[in-house]
């Protein structure tokens, strides 16, 4: 088991019964952002246009287009890795993954908020304290942006964003701004002892559950502070360059698939881009920003509507619902180890990890 003492506030955990309906409410919802999007972008791109691009795409670079996204999902592992180690919790390598790849599937959710779902199956399979486990799966959100802003930055001062016209460059100014400034905030408050402190004091004067809302923010603020010290964050977040510009690689392919010649740096300034504009507008999965975003940066910079709105749809097929699918499975197996635990004779105890 990660840890064994008790944590405050962990409450009656929700049955499956009761998940399901929700986690199928929000996958619809997504799944209807994404045909309205997706029917948006075939709109403005032309239809006629896209049947012939398809025709003649170069269908050898299709699978290494879609293994680019799993490969991020190895490094974003290791890096889940590190944190678990960091928080003191020490979780088998199988179970482990079919955690992190459980929380995928939730990356549909606003600004992937769902992706705390991970913080339930800690719970419920080694009884780790929700406490002890949330500032994990927050860490991990807080170095992911702070990999993709760098990503987005090294964009816009290699003038990537110049070549596209003033309109690319005042849109990109402002989404790396507002999330710079969100990324600042969300470290000094994640760290700073006072602040916390401060706040728990505030809630400790909440009728009924006061007392244990204050422990459970003072025990976040603790974990908070030890994952995002200077070293475990330099050292996350530049892993975190490395996975993310393997998804930038996907536009960079696709481009070339469509007998397009474009640098490098171009997709990886764009995927980059598309992930904080989808984060900072809190829709579900970023679905319609962030393919906006793609979209109009690729016909800024100078490419057909058509090639734009061609790799608009893979690049979002293979970065997002390539890894939804992948996290559906693994959420599954995630529910059915609940299911064989709770069904374990009480006296026997929960395994040790």
């Amino acid at each position: 088991m990660g840890q064994d003492r008790d944590g405050p506030s962990e409450g009656v955990s929700t049955p499956p019964s009761a998940r399901a309906p929700r986690l199928g409410r929000g996958l619809l919802l997504s799944v209807v952002f994404l045909v309205l999007t997706l029917a948006g972008v075939s709109l403005v791109s032309d239809l006629g246009q896209l049947g012939g691009l398809a025709q003649t795409f170069d269908r050898r670079l299709l699978l290494p287009i879609f293994l680019l996204a799993p490969a991020n999902y190895v490094f974003r592992y290791y890096k889940w890795t590190i944190l678990l180690r960091r928080a003191g919790l020490r979780v088998p390598p199988g179970l482990s993954l079919t955690i992190f790849l459980a929380g995928l599937s939730m990356t549909v959710t606003p600004a992937k908020a769902g992706e705390l779902i991970k913080t339930h199956y800690l719970k419920e399979i080694l009884g780790v304290p929700y406490a002890v486990s949330t500032p994990v799966v927050v860490a991990e959100r807080v170095l992911d942006s702070a990999s993709v802003l760098i990503l987005a930055l090294a964009g816009a001062s290699a003038g990537i964003g110049a070549v596209a016209g003033r309109t690319g460059v005042d849109y990109a100014t402002y989404i790396v701004s507002a999330s710079a400034i969100g990324l600042a905030l969300a470290v000094f408050l994640l760290r700073s002892r006072r602040g916390l402190k401060w706040f728990a004091g505030v809630v400790r004067h909440v009728p009924g559950v006061g007392q244990s809302l204050a422990e459970f923010v003072e025990a976040f603020g603790a974990g908070s502070r030890q994952l995002l010290d200077p070293r475990t964050f330099a050292w996350c977040t530049l892993v975190g360059i490395l996975s993310w510009s393997l998804e930038g690689l996907v536009v960079y392919l696709t481009l070339a698939g469509l007998g397009q010649v474009s640098p490098p740096l171009l997709g990886v300034f764009v995927v980059a881009l598309a992930s904080l504009a989808g984060a900072v507008s809190l829709l579900p999965g970023g679905i319609g920003a962030a393919e906006a975003t793609i979209f109009g940066l690729l016909v800024l910079y100078g490419f057909p509507r058509a090639v734009a709105g061609a790799t608009t749809i893979v690049t979002r097929a293979a970065t997002l619902w390539l890894g939804v699918a992948i996290g559906a499975v693994a959420l599954a197996l995630a529910e059915r180890e609940v299911g064989r635990r709770q069904r374990m004779p009480r006296q026997s105890g929960r395994p040790q990890g």
